[in-house]
């Protein structure tokens, strides 16, 4: 859910975030959108915009496990299999929740 702040100490009471660090890495930030160039990250500024102007808008997201039914099967190299001959597919592979390498082990 998207929860909208006056101030960014108010973003940092209602997160438990330290109020003074934000506030601080904020202003840091912003120093580096009007200079375009991050010291601390080295992120490209070049459309950037200062976080200044009141609303803020924050969410509080962090990962989910998740499981998909279904997907793709792969061997246990990441090559897809295909579905009517149950062998792998000759250069296509897949990873992550798109391969479902639970469906074939050998």
């Amino acid at each position: 859910m998207i929860k909208k702040f006056n101030t960014i100490g108010e973003l940092a009471d209602h997160y438990g975030i330290p109020k003074e660090a934000l506030i601080k890495q904020v202003e840091e930030f912003n120093g580096y959108v009007r200079a375009k160039k991050d010291a601390q990250f080295g992120r490209p500024l070049d459309i950037a915009i200062e976080i200044k102007k009141a609303p803020f808008y924050a969410a509080r997201v962090w990962p989910k496990v998740h499981y998909c039914m279904g997907g793709v099967g792969i061997t246990k190299n990441a090559e897809v299999i295909n579905v009517r001959t149950q062998q792998p597919i000759p250069g296509l592979y897949a990873a992550g929740g798109t391969g479902q390498l639970r469906q074939r082990q050998d």
